[in-house]
């Protein structure tokens, strides 16, 4: 069964990609489908930027509302309009971001209800080449039994790092070393270029001393902004796809991971989102979401369908 799903998804990047886009295009579907809606308002500050977003969220049982929560979230800006805090007023939890003086960004931090920085993603540049990329990761370490949990409990985390070093050949990305907390390298990734175009990646993966290939890519229709790429697993089997489709009114764009399914992404010419459909292999469920945008280009709302694959038209 997995294996026909797969065939099928695959097929869906190929040739479906158009009649895919007039079916969401209706967005014809039961009611008992629908499984989210949210809808913002927003209040702007005196240079037309969103100040305020206010968000009522509504959740779906059988296409009958059960429940609703509002939340508000509060934007800050730099001089130059970047963005550089967003504060959730429902948890207070913040989002930081950080910029350095050629205006990229070089810290993201997500900090939770308790002041602890969940998510850190640091980029160190060298003028404008990116040399460095840090990820540490922090999720909750609760007991498996959940007995006797006490508010300090839920501090306990455990810790993933990801660091990646970036070589360069002149002004060319080379390859990736990717290293763990103690500084390991645990993979590695070479790029191969025509042109100055990338055309293929081969990652490794490093065990010790040993050192296998992982998958190959190859990318495709280079000349876009966004290649297609195809990635070849050790068994010779397709592991990745990203195909890019160009209309005269948008572009659509379609990921298929082996283990998780597929995503196709649906864009208008001026690079709004208009709708996402995922398929997913292993809950054999389609999820469908749809956005709606004001005159400013600010999103106003989403809807989410869900639906069983047997019971997908």
């Amino acid at each position: 069964m997995r294996q026909l799903i797969i065939i099928l998804i695959t097929g869906i990047l190929v040739t479906g990609c158009e009649k895919q886009k007039e079916q969401l295009e209706k967005f014809v579907f039961k009611n008992s489908q629908i499984a989210y809606r949210g809808v913002h308002k927003y209040t702007f500050d005196k240079n037309g930027r969103i100040k305020v977003d206010r968000t009522t969220s509504y959740y779906y049982m059988a296409g009958v509302p059960f429940d609703s929560t509002i939340s508000e979230t509060i934007f800050e800006y730099n001089d130059k309009g970047k963005l550089i805090s967003a504060l959730d007023l429902f948890d207070s939890s913040r989002h930081v971001r950080i910029y350095n003086d050629l205006d990229s960004l070089v810290g993201d931090y997500r900090i939770n209800e308790f002041g602890d920085t969940t998510h850190l993603a640091v980029t160190v540049y060298d003028g404008n080449k990116v040399v460095r990329k840090m990820d540490r990761i922090l999720s909750q370490k609760l007991s498996e039994t959940f007995e006797n949990i006490e508010k300090e409990d839920f501090r306990n985390y455990d810790t993933m790092l990801f660091i990646s070093d970036l070589i360069y050949n002149k002004d060319l990305h080379v390859k990736t070393l990717s290293r763990d907390k103690t500084g390991m390298i645990t993979e590695e990734i070479e790029q191969y270029y025509q042109n100055d175009k990338r055309v293929k990646t081969i990652t490794y993966a490093l065990l010790g001393d040993t050192k296998y290939i992982k998958k190959t890519t190859y990318f495709e229709n280079i000349e876009h902004y966004e290649p297609d790429l195809v990635s070849i697993g050790t068994q010779g089997d397709t592991i990745a796809i990203i195909k890019t489709t160009i209309k005269s009114d948008g572009r659509i764009i379609s990921n298929y991971n082996k283990e998780i399914g597929v995503d196709i992404l649906y864009y208008n010419n001026s690079g709004q989102l208009l709708a996402t459909e995922m398929v997913d292999v292993n809950t054999q469920e389609k999820i469908t979401s749809k956005y709606t945008y004001d005159k400013k280009g600010n999103n106003i709302e989403e809807i989410t369908y869900r639906e069983r694959l047997n019971n997908a038209h």
